[in-house]
C-alpha cells in the first residue's frame, strides 16, 4: 500500500488551479455538468487531513484504486462512501466532509479516487473535450472500482450509505439501479448532475424513474428544475 497525505497533494497541485477552474467553468454550460454562474473550485489549502490515502489492487481491471479513509472513533458497524464530483477528490472539501462525517458518525469513511489521477480540469468545462473525459468513466467501469470499496474497504460494515457530489450524485443513482451491494441503504446527493445521463444516449428522469435506494437530494440554486420541488422527484 502507498500512503499519501494531503500536504503532499499540496506539493503537487498549483493553487492557481482554482482560478482557471472558475474562469473556464462560467463558460457555456451545454458541455458540463455544473451551471455556468458555479464558483470556483478552492484547493484544500492548509487543511490538515485527519484520514489518509492509500491503495489497492483492483484484481477485476488490473489497476490500483487510490482512496482516502479514515476511521471513526466509535464501534459503528456502518460506512459511508463518499463520490467526489467530477474534479475528483484531491479538490475542494472532500477531505473535510470525510473527516466530519466520521467524526460525527464514529463510522468509517471511504472517498475512492475513482478516475485514476485524470479527472476533469476547469479548462474542460464547456468544451467537447469535457464529454470526452466524462465518457472515458461509464457507470459500467466505475462500478468496478466501486465493488472493490465495498469488499474490501468498508470493514466489517453491516449499513452502508453513499454520499455523491456533482458526478458523484449520478454515480449514486447508477449504484441503486445496479443493486450494487445489499448492505447500501440510502444517498445523499448535493448538486446531483443527473444531466450527464443525456452523454450516454440517457435522461435524468430514466434515472429517477429507476432508483431504488431512499433519496436525499440537494440541488443548487441554479441546477435542473427537474431535481427542485414540483420536478421529476416525487
Amino acid at each position: 500500500t502507498a500512503a499519501a497525505t494531503a500536504s503532499e497533494w499540496r506539493a503537487d497541485r498549483p493553487a492557481g488551479r482554482a482560478r482557471s477552474e472558475g474562469a473556464s467553468s462560467r463558460r457555456s454550460g451545454t458541455m458540463s455538468c455544473c451551471p455556468p454562474t458555479r464558483c470556483a473550485v478552492a484547493p484544500p489549502g492548509e487543511y490538515q487531513a485527519q484520514g489518509a490515502f492509500a491503495s489497492i489492487k483492483n484484481e477485476a481491471t488490473g489497476k490500483d484504486l487510490r482512496y482516502y479513509a479514515v476511521d471513526g472513533k466509535k464501534n459503528v458497524k456502518a460506512a459511508v462512501v463518499v463520490i467526489a464530483d467530477v474534479l475528483g477528490v484531491d479538490t475542494g472539501r472532500h477531505l473535510g466532509v470525510c473527516d466530519s462525517l466520521a467524526e460525527a458518525l464514529g463510522c468509517k469513511v471511504v472517498c475512492p479516487d475513482l478516475f485514476h489521477g485524470q479527472p476533469a480540469t476547469g479548462d474542460m468545462f464547456g468544451t467537447p473535450r469535457f464529454g470526452e473525459m466524462v465518457k472515458e468513466f461509464p457507470p459500467s467501469a466505475v462500478a468496478k472500482d466501486l465493488d472493490v470499496v465495498y469488499k474490501n474497504l468498508v470493514g466489517e460494515a453491516e449499513v452502508l450509505g453513499l454520499i455523491g457530489f456533482c458526478w458523484g450524485s449520478w454515480i449514486n443513482y447508477h449504484e441503486a439501479i445496479r443493486g450494487a451491494d445489499d448492505r447500501i441503504k440510502c444517498a445523499a446527493n448535493f448538486h446531483p448532475s443527473l444531466k450527464l445521463e443525456g452523454f450516454f444516449g440517457g435522461k435524468a428522469d430514466d434515472l429517477i424513474a429507476q432508483n431504488t435506494l431512499p433519496m436525499l437530494v440537494c440541488p443548487c440554486k441554479d441546477d435542473m428544475a427537474e431535481l427542485k420541488p414540483g420536478g421529476l422527484l416525487p
